[in-house]
């Protein structure tokens, strides 16, 4: 299916080519989980990086570093990097621990909190790091699962992840109505005048496969720009990467937003509150800031106050 589409730049509608990185090679090619503790780490595979000093994989900013795990307490551990980048205490490092007798590669995202030279000193963050929103009412969510073929094409580039943002813009106070990923085999952008754009797209026919399937269904848990958690019925699922299709209530006197993003499963748990939680990341985090002041406003519409950081 070919789309042609002609708007003008200012309005209407914004593309984002997602272009593979090397860390998302890495994680499709193999299943991860997310870790929020290092409690979460078997106990038996800790001692073969404190004890046996089994090499440590560190990224940042999609380089590779190794080092050697010194110790780990209940929020932070102590690695001696070999060649260690220049880090800040804002930085975000991911720390990669693999094993045989695991199924995913298991996750920590860190941040610096000392360094001595090569010795670096880091503190466990929740892997989800954006502002969360839990919406008081109920938001039913589609997972239409992907099957890895097609992310493999991604990997080797025979296929592009388009995002696209739909926006009204017949008013100084735009709103958006839509944030859409999609397959393309073919993707080129055309100037037309000062003020109009026009894009071509040659739609993959499985992303239309993929979506007419019958979906699995949960319900929201919370939504945040990097990811959504899910109310599960399982405990594990056969399937790592999903489209995530929901609709969120508009503004007033607008119609639904519309999220369909393309997601990978970064764990499936039992939750606080009895229920089975599933916890995604987006291929790609929203950078737009929309979403985030719209689940700002729904939460003050609903509750009369804001969501607070988890």
């Amino acid at each position: 299916m070919t789309r042609t589409t002609t708007a003008k730049i200012r309005h209407i509608k914004r593309y984002n080519i997602l272009k593979m990185d090397d860390w998302v090679d890495s994680v499709l090619k193999r299943s991860i989980e997310q870790l929020p503790s290092i409690k979460k780490i078997p106990k038996e595979i800790l001692q073969e990086y404190l004890i046996k000093k089994k090499p440590l994989m560190l990224m940042f900013k999609e380089e590779r570093y190794y080092g050697k795990l010194l110790w780990a307490g209940e929020n932070s551990i102590e690695v001696e990097v070999k060649d260690p980048p220049p880090l800040t205490k804002n930085d975000r490092v991911l720390i990669i621990i693999d094993h045989p007798s695991l199924k995913k590669y298991n996750v920590l995202q860190v941040r610096p909190e000392k360094k001595l030279q090569s010795r670096i000193v880091f503190t466990v963050d929740d892997p989800r790091f954006d502002k969360r929103f839990a919406l008081p009412f109920d938001v039913p969510v589609s997972l239409y699962p992907v099957p890895k073929p097609i992310i493999q094409k991604l990997d080797s580039q025979e296929l592009s992840l388009v995002r696209e943002f739909i926006w009204d813009g017949d008013r100084t106070d735009v709103v958006c109505n839509a944030y859409l990923d999609y397959f393309t085999k073919y993707v080129e952008f055309f100037t037309e005048g000062a003020d109009k754009f026009r894009i071509e797209t040659i739609i993959d026919p499985y992303h239309d496969k993929i979506l007419r399937q019958k979906p699995l269904t949960g319900l929201l848990k919370d939504i945040s720009q990097g990811g959504v958690c899910i109310s599960w019925d399982k405990l594990d699922t056969p399937h790592d990467t999903f489209f995530f299709v929901l609709q969120l209530p508009g503004r007033k006197n607008e119609g639904n937003l519309t999220i369909r993003l393309l997601g990978h499963n970064r764990g499936v748990r039992p939750a606080h509150d009895g229920t089975i939680s599933l916890s995604a990341a987006f291929f790609k985090r929203i950078k737009d800031q929309y979403l985030s002041e719209h689940l700002t406003r729904l939460s003050v519409a609903e509750t009369g106050k804001e969501e607070t950081e988890t």
